[in-house]
């Protein structure tokens, strides 16, 4: 029988063959997905051929032929009842009590309570079935009240321990090497400590427009987008402390704490828009939407509070990650997340570059699924962080003010000097 099932919900959608058909593949060839079925569901009348032609017309560069031996294509329609009884028969045929199934919601949020009520009135999932497992990606509800919702909803059928929230940030090598280098990088545990660190800045710049996003981004904007998911996210791996071990839940406990003690200073808060974003497709004559957002947090500390600089934005000058210590002695720690994967060192004496985060080249989706496989908790959302995260940007935006009108050439150092 088959040791893992994935079933993709959504299998004809662009985050299918974006990013999780890519990752797939590469998991295929390099021989780290053993006695694996992946499962297509979608409801276009398609055979496996079929489905296979439609997937390489969206993704030119996707090895198809990786896909072909373990990658099946069944027809259903994910709103009916009867269609999901019928591939509880299906997945019985193909398992036993032993086989983990990953059910890969990717879906529109409208339709994910109805599949999780059909899987559960179906017999497929339930709390006692502790091999299915759920995934699916943010928003994870847009504020406080709704998240609440949704998690209250989630565990009266499944366990926490069944549900991995995707924020796809921590699917980048970039989140293993932060919280790597606590255990394995002498050099940059003694630069990197509360005595040598000045401040923070985390700025996350894109260069492109909201594209063909419109009627998503502007109820969404730039703090859910991207600082109540990504940005929070990373500032709990930097800051936390040194787990006592790396098991989930002392991980898990540590990013809590550390999301517990921000503080926000709210003279610091900057909402930016675009020029140009009114013009933009499907999007609300007067928006108010913010395409950017800056801002200074601190984490409440016995001793000092280190200010933590954060900036993220569309049209930009530059698409650019990164995390910047600036250290007391003027020199700098630039862990470069995009386009490059390094960490930068101007400190006189270590002066140079650190290619850490380049040993790892896979897809950042691959990373997601081996550890969803390898019940690896840490590198997904748990059920408090996203209240806390919540709790966090409802405050925010419950202050937001008059929008800064910005092109592309805005100079992030000049917002940041009026923190």
């Amino acid at each position: 029988m088959t040791e893992t099932i994935i079933l993709l919900y959504g299998s004809t959608g662009d985050l299918t063959f974006r990013k999780i058909l890519p990752a797939l593949s590469y998991l295929k060839v390099n021989n780290l997905l053993p006695n694996t079925k992946v499962i297509a569901l979608g409801r276009r009348d398609f055979d496996n051929e079929k489905y296979y032609d439609f997937v390489i017309e969206r993704n030119h560069e996707l090895d198809i032929n990786s896909l072909r031996d373990f990658v099946s294509y069944y027809k259903m329609e994910i709103t009916n009842l009867e269609d999901y009884k019928n591939l509880k028969n299906h997945l019985d045929s193909l398992s036993n009590e032993n086989t983990k199934v990953l059910h890969y919601l990717a879906i529109a949020s409208p339709l994910m309570k109805t599949s999780i009520d059909f899987l559960y009135a179906s017999g497929i999932a339930s709390k006692k079935l502790d091999k299915q497992l759920l995934i699916f990606e943010k928003p994870f509800g847009n504020n406080y009240i709704e998240a609440d919702m949704i998690n209250t909803y989630l565990e009266n059928n499944f366990s926490e321990e069944q549900i991995y929230r995707v924020d796809h940030y921590l699917g980048k090598p970039m989140a293993k090497y932060l919280l790597d280098y606590k255990y394995n990088y002498y050099v940059l545990n003694q630069i990197l400590n509360k005595t040598t660190i000045d401040k923070i800045s985390i700025v996350l710049k894109e260069e492109e427009s909201i594209l063909d996003r419109g009627p998503y981004y502007d109820k969404t904007g730039a703090i859910t987008d991207m600082f109540q998911s990504h940005i929070l996210q990373m500032i709990a791996l930097i800051a936390m402390s040194k787990p006592k071990t790396l098991i989930n839940s002392e991980i898990i406990k540590e990013k809590i704490k550390v999301l517990k003690k921000l503080r926000v200073n709210y003279d610091s808060l900057v909402f930016g828009q675009y020029l140009g974003y009114l013009k933009e497709d499907r999007v609300l004559e007067n928006s108010l939407t913010e395409t950017l957002f800056a801002c200074q947090l601190t984490i409440k500390n016995e001793n000092k509070n280190i200010p933590i600089n954060i900036l993220t934005g569309k049209k930009l000058n530059e698409k650019r990650s990164y995390i910047k210590y600036h250290l007391k002695d003027g020199s700098e720690v630039v862990i470069n997340l995009y386009p490059e994967s390094n960490v930068l060192l101007t400190n006189q004496e270590l002066k140079g570059k650190l290619d850490i985060l380049n040993e790892q080249n896979a897809p950042d989706y691959s990373n997601i699924i081996l550890a969803i496989l390898n019940n690896i908790k840490a590198l997904f959302v748990s059920k408090e962080e996203v209240m806390i995260m919540h709790k966090i940007t409802d405050e925010i935006k419950a202050l937001k003010g008059k929008l800064l009108i910005y092109q592309e050439n805005l100079n992030i150092e000049e917002i940041f000097k009026n923190f």
